[in-house]
């Protein structure tokens, strides 16, 4: 026991960078990014709009702030920052994929993204993010009247 005490400052860097992988590990599988990536993973350097510091949600993962957001004419592109990106390929989903929903939970107005070849997968965004896409992604017909419903009695 004597000489784990010595050793542990030494241990203690490789264990918490393998804690650190494992968590970004299981964080891809859970939120689907994993699945995501093995159809629409991107090594490309991205060219559009782009936007540092976003949060969303796929599935039950939050990525708080820590999402990279691109917009273009391809689609969206997905990449968190730089130290949650192990594990996490870079990602170009096409419009096309897409069918936005609007929701509201208590004061939080937001956008769910739900992926056609990937029903088990949605993404949550704010609606302040959404609105950066808003030219590219298709609404859904009830989505988009409750949005014109909101608007309607927010001018009133």
């Amino acid at each position: 026991m004597k000489d784990f005490e010595h050793l542990f400052p030494l241990l203690f860097p490789f264990m918490f960078v393998g804690m650190w992988f494992f968590v970004l590990r299981m964080l891809s599988i859970m939120s689907g990014w994993t699945k995501l990536a093995e159809r629409f993973g991107t090594t490309e350097t991205f060219d559009g709009s782009y936007y540092r510091f976003q949060s969303g949600k796929m599935n039950q993962v939050n990525f708080s702030s820590s999402l990279e957001i691109g917009v273009n004419a391809k689609g969206l592109y997905l990449v968190p920052m730089i130290i949650f990106r192990p594990f996490h390929t870079a990602l170009l989903i096409p419009w096309s994929e897409f069918q936005a929903e609007a929701f509201r939970i208590f004061f939080f107005k937001g956008y769910r993204l739900a992926l056609r070849s990937f029903p088990g997968i949605s993404i949550q965004i704010s609606e302040r993010t959404f609105e950066k896409m808003r030219g590219y992604v298709k609404l859904n017909a009830a989505s988009k009247q409750e949005s014109d419903d909101t608007q309607a009695e927010a001018l009133k």
